[in-house]
């Protein structure tokens, strides 16, 4: 470890010090803990006061022995350091200690305005201690900072102060960052964002009985909470106005009995896109989703709990520099899996003596994992089981042994796990190549030597799907049509051989400038034992081209020769966690019809709120959305509201369209939105449903009878 790699360890073991309150008395709280969770043990009921109290504390309950551990580790370092450095120590003048002090007092009353609160109460805030505290100290900073000179470590202690909105702006003002830096940077935005949601929650949970009474139709409702702002307390107006710029919004909990501040993906957040690797994107995104239990209860369905749960496994296994928000998300992981695989008090999995249907249909999506999949390793081998014994519980369940599942993970990250799968549980392979590839390219060309059937013929079987994508590369560059014909997937009105190697001639289908080639088996869908996916190809990390791969009844990877086009198609799966951001927005943009919040977002997101306005049949927000021009048909708002609105019953699975690149810089154009039809809805033939779209100068519009 060098003296940069030590400095950054040393100083997140001090801010997990620091963040420790001076008046956080531990054996009450784990008191408090041990009495609560006993409670649940007995069966017996939390009431809403009880719920709050864990409110309070689950951020310190997750892991309060290593932030001990931590801080001790750290308070011995720090001692050390200070003895080892103070012959160091320069002299400062103490003028400009005072301006630092007048300087530093307006910092913090910027940011105190901000927030709306009082001194006190901005005191209060984690991060904002942990300013104070290390500014106490700049001008006698511990044995390893005092190299720094006094304008940088005044510079660190702003960055400790700042608030989640300002970390955002700042990051856009940069360049992307890798892995390890995102990593960083979640982590201290998370812990920003989690400071204000305690300390807001706190205030929540002070003015609880006032806020029962903001009831609409006998429930709880955000909405009318909102609408009556300026009626309720002072401290919870401040929260409503101001924690949401800061991503925080209060919500109904769980439960229905109260409402609580929580982390939203917020429109602040995707702005980041473009500056954090996806895997931190992904953390912050689950964040907005959890809690997925809540008192051993699922919060969602267990069909909908098991996709969060895979979408879990898939994000934590792809993560290579591991940070707090992850360990955080994996302790979700295991808490989710347990309840689903085992239940508990409140959530009964077996009724009879037989697995519940529900559940059935959660360990079924769990078991049809593709890849190296801990959760499929896991519970394969009982599924099939109870499938032979008509769901009736068997032995097989009975030994399932929970840290199996965990040492199943733990040989996933290290990349050990696909060897003791055989090839019926691993099913498909993610996997990413370097281009150009020397190995692959040479296969291809033995390949072509040797027919591998006794017919002369080639036997296609074994291939991947990017083995066979190289393949075809290789084939279309010799002209060999016996290879190309058969790789290509069945088209209508697909001629002869002559006919369909003149499509691949003038085709490029690995385009000059990729560096590598990747299968990701989550793209990938199945239908009638039919695999479609797609093989991206890549130039230095960033997508650039996309093929469309699909794998036969025979098992053979075919390439579809639709009209490639230097613009990636962009696919996205319509799991649980985007329904839910979809859902939010709609929401949002329902309350007043602010165009504004909806004018930087992508099409499908678009697409989609149009979707979910014209299932509850809102005719003022489908209304809005459409193109607003004279040279389109649009019918009056009176009209409108008179006709019928297509009924649609969320059967989508997946969005997929193909970038549009405009005759002018700025100009409007049309875009067509694919989305997939879940094989339950799907009727005479039809797989896909195409909506129409409009880019304008104020954002993605939808036309009047969009559906093609």
């Amino acid at each position: 470890m060098d003296d940069k790699q030590f400095e950054q360890q040393m100083n997140l073991l001090k801010k997990s010090y620091n963040r420790v309150p001076s008046k956080f008395k531990a054996d009450e709280v784990l008191s408090k803990i041990e009495a609560e969770g006993q409670q649940q043990h007995n069966g017996s009921i939390v009431n809403s006061s009880k719920t709050s109290k864990w409110q309070k504390v689950s951020v310190w309950a997750v892991s309060l022995a290593s932030v001990f551990l931590i801080g001790i580790l750290s308070a011995s370092f720090l001692n050390d350091g200070k003895e080892q450095g103070s012959e160091q120590d320069s002299v400062i003048d103490s003028k400009d200690i005072e301006e630092l002090e007048i300087a530093f007092e307006k910092e913090k009353e910027t940011r105190r305005e901000i927030l709306g609160m009082t001194e006190e109460q901005f005191s209060q805030l984690g991060f904002v201690s942990i300013a104070d505290q290390i500014f106490a100290k700049i001008d006698h900073p511990d044995g390893r900072f005092s190299n720094l000179s006094l304008e940088a470590r005044y510079a660190g202690v702003i960055e400790y102060l700042k608030l989640p909105s300002e970390m955002i702006n700042d990051a856009l003002q940069g360049d992307k960052m890798n892995e390890e830096n995102s990593m960083a940077f979640a982590d201290e935005l998370n812990t920003k964002i989690d400071d204000l949601t305690y300390y807001y929650n706190v205030k929540i949970d002070e003015n609880r009985e006032i806020l029962k009474t903001a009831k609409f139709n006998g429930e709880l409702s955000t909405q009318y909470l909102y609408n009556q702002k300026e009626n309720i307390p002072n401290d919870i107006e401040n929260i409503l106005v101001n924690a949401p710029k800061q991503g925080i919004t209060i919500q109904v909990s769980p439960d229905k009995n109260s409402y609580i501040a929580k982390f939203e993906m917020s429109e602040m957040l995707s702005r980041l896109d473009d500056v954090l690797v996806q895997s931190a994107l992904d953390l912050f995104v689950l964040k907005s989703s959890g809690p997925f239990t809540y008192g051993g209860k699922l919060i969602y369905e267990p069909q909908q709990s098991a996709e969060h749960l895979e979408r879990m496994e898939r994000i934590l296994l792809g993560i290579k520099h591991q940070n707090s928000m992850y360990q955080i998300t994996k302790t979700y992981y295991e808490d989710l899996a347990y309840t689903l695989i085992f239940g508990s008090t409140n959530t009964q999995v077996i009724e009879s003596n037989k697995l519940k249907e529900e559940f059935y249909m959660a360990w079924n999506y769990l078991q049809s994992a593709q890849g190296a999949s801990p959760l499929k390793y896991f519970i394969k081998p009982v599924f099939d089981s109870l499938n032979k014994n008509d769901w009736v519980i068997t032995e097989d369940y009975n030994a399932l042994n929970f840290m199996d599942l965990k040492e199943a993970f733990r040989l996933a990250e290290m990349g050990e796990l696909a060897a003791l799968m055989s090839d019926s549980e691993f099913g498909l392979n993610s996997m990413t190549v370097s281009w150009p590839n020397s190995d692959l390219q040479g296969k291809a060309h033995s390949f072509l030597k040797s027919p591998s059937q006794s017919d002369g013929s080639y036997d296609y079987t074994g291939l991947s799907p990017i083995e066979a994508v190289v393949l075809l590369h290789h084939a279309q560059q010799l002209d060999f049509q016996e290879i190309i014909y058969p790789l290509t997937y069945p088209y209508e009105g697909m001629g002869a051989k002559e006919e369909v190697a003149e499509i691949w001639r003038n085709t490029i289908l690995i385009p000059e400038g990729a560096t590598s080639l990747r299968f990701n088996d989550y793209l990938t869908t199945s239908q009638n034992e039919i695999y479609y996916g797609v093989v991206e190809v890549l130039k230095d990390d960033q997508l650039i081209f996309s093929i469309r791969v699909v794998r036969n009844e025979k098992g053979i990877w075919q390439i579809s020769p639709m009209e490639y086009t230097s613009e990636a198609p962009i696919v996205g799966t319509m799991d649980t966690i985007y329904a839910s951001e979809i859902e939010s927005l709609y929401y949002k943009f329902k309350e007043d019809l602010d165009l504004t919040l909806l004018n930087d977002r992508s099409p499908n997101i678009i697409a989609s709120i149009y979707h979910k306005a014209v299932q509850q049949k809102d005719i003022e927000v489908v209304y809005e959305l459409m193109v607003k021009d004279d040279r389109f048909p649009k019918p009056t708002l009176d009209q409108f509201s008179s006709e019928s609105t297509q009924n649609i019953e969320s059967p989508f699975e997946y969005f997929e369209y193909t970038p549009v690149t405009p005759q002018e810089e700025g100009g409007e154009y049309d875009q067509i939105i694919y989305f997939g039809i879940k094989k339950e809805f799907q009727f005479g033939g039809d797989t896909r449903n195409r909506i129409k779209m409009r880019k304008t100068i104020d954002g993605w519009r939808v036309y009047y009878e969009p559906f093609l």
